[in-house]
């Protein structure tokens, strides 16, 4: 499948169907009040994605194989929910309500999610814009989604690379032991797609599927595992890479699936491997060979008097973004908007300054008084690469060679 594939389908997720997850992400007080038909049952279905429009949130498609964008909020704290995804087809009765639930294949997933106390439904807590779910596209047909098929042997674990070390995010689990599975959860998940009502932290899922003109198409995140200690207290930041893996243990142990993943093995038959960068609110991951590319355009901007850049920093791409030693001077770019604004390739957001209109000085004095060195150098990086990210798909698939005639 294509990332694009899933545009037509309804995304919904499944709260509590793992033991000890809702506590260990301080959720299970969310739940207060919500009655279930017994002690381990799921606490409820809720809806991340409607495909069809109706000016809500769930319009904005947040799935990815590849990112995550984290939220533009100071202070959000995210994790990653490794779960399994069913890619199901959705039958109706003569009343629109739904009759038959067909499971035809399963995937890893990340059911990312913003530790938001304060947020009345759970949903809100899922979609905060795009690139902000992961579904990885290596789809595992199921032969009976019943004991004894296809899905029975296979686990669920999960991965933070970060400072250059492989760490266990997820406990290693088998997806049987999901409280409800097999038949008991696709009978579940009927009943609540029909009776599910609004309250508390839950949404009526009738008008969500009559929202969407009852679509045929359903991807559902059955439900995160619990967290290892390292998992439950280490939020998501900018570089770091996540790996969710659902893995058949008959042919893969957890060693081996770890050391796969250590050496970037992540296309295994018999396994189903999201990998995703985790990128800041811009949706940028910079470092290593994408700023030596980076680089390259800026001299090439640099040769159009557009964008100074100091060449003496070669030796020190690596550091490139973020970096206090990377000295793009703030005078150098003064000097460009005394030559004349039509020159200036990206503008700076101060209060009260409009960089097209306002005097000359006024704006140098801005900006001379709103930046320091880091913060420069960061805003002029991020705004050069969306500029460069407008004619490509990504930037990471970008040519850099400076074409005067065509850039």
């Amino acid at each position: 499948m294509k990332i694009e594939d899933f545009k037509d389908y309804i995304g919904f997720g499944i709260a509590g169907n793992f033991a000890h997850h809702l506590d260990q992400a301080g959720e299970a007080k969310d739940f207060i009040g919500v009655e279930v038909e017994e002690e381990n049952a799921p606490k409820g279905l809720f809806p991340f994605y409607q495909p069809v429009l109706n000016g809500t949130f769930l319009n904005t498609f947040p799935l990815s194989n590849d990112k995550i964008n984290l939220p533009d909020i100071k202070g959000s704290k995210v994790q990653v929910e490794p779960e399994v995804a069913l890619i199901c087809e959705l039958e109706y009765d003569e009343d629109n309500k739904v009759s038959n639930i067909e499971v035809k294949s399963f995937c890893a997933y990340n059911d990312c999610s913003v530790r938001e106390p304060n947020a009345p439904k759970i949903s809100q807590k899922k979609n905060w814009g795009e690139n902000t779910k992961g579904t990885s596209l290596q789809t595992i047909a199921i032969d009976k989604f019943e004991e004894g098929g296809t899905m029975d042997d296979f686990y669920i674990a999960s991965f933070l690379k970060c400072d250059g070390e492989v760490k266990a995010y997820g406990k290693d689990s088998a997806v049987i032991t999901y409280n409800y599975f097999y038949d008991k959860l696709v009978q579940w998940m009927i009943g609540k797609l029909n009776t599910q009502e609004d309250f508390g932290p839950l949404e009526n899922l009738s008008e969500v599927l009559k929202e969407a003109n009852y679509p045929k198409n359903m991807i559902v995140s059955i439900g995160a595992t619990a967290y290892t200690d390292f998992g439950e207290h280490r939020f998501l930041q900018e570089e770091d890479e996540v790996f969710v893996c659902i893995y058949d243990k008959t042919k893969y142990s957890l060693e081996e699936l770890e050391e796969h993943i250590k050496n970037g093995n992540t296309n295994l038959e018999g396994a189903s491997i999201l990998h995703q960068d985790i990128l800041n609110p811009q949706g940028l991951f910079l470092k290593g060979e994408d700023a030596k590319r980076i680089y390259k355009k800026y001299l090439a901007y640099e040769e159009e008097n557009l964008f100074m850049c100091n060449r003496s920093y070669e030796d020190k791409l690596e550091l490139i973004f973020g970096n206090k030693e990377y000295k793009t001077q703030i005078q150098e770019y003064i000097k460009q908007l005394r030559k004349g604004k039509n020159k200036i390739i990206c503008d700076f957001e101060i209060e009260g300054i409009n960089m097209k209109e306002d005097d000359i000085e006024e704006v140098v004095s801005a900006i001379e008084s709103n930046y320091d060195q880091e913060e420069f150098c960061k805003h002029i990086i991020i705004k050069c690469l969306k500029n460069y990210q407008k004619d490509v798909q990504e930037y990471k698939d970008f040519d850099f060679e400076y074409d005067s005639d065509n850039d």
